[in-house]
């Protein structure tokens, strides 16, 4: 029981500081290096796959924007 115990708490602040980090590029960076930091940090399938609306609202921008920064 102690090890199921051990691998939640892990498990808890991994997504405490995945959120934090999401935070604070949300906060933080500018558009463009949101998207840059989104296709460096990303799996290349979620980046090639997902469609456009769904990463212009999970970068918190336009999507006139988006494809501005884009290119």
């Amino acid at each position: 029981m102690p090890i199921i115990i051990e691998y939640e708490r892990i498990m808890a602040e991994q997504h405490y500081l995945a959120k934090e980090r999401r935070l604070h590029t949300i906060q933080y960076k500018s558009a463009e290096q949101r998207y840059h930091h989104f296709i460096k940090e990303m799996p290349k399938k979620i980046v090639t796959e997902t469609p456009a609306h769904h990463i212009v609202a999970y970068l918190g921008i336009t999507p006139e924007y988006f494809g501005r920064v884009k290119r």
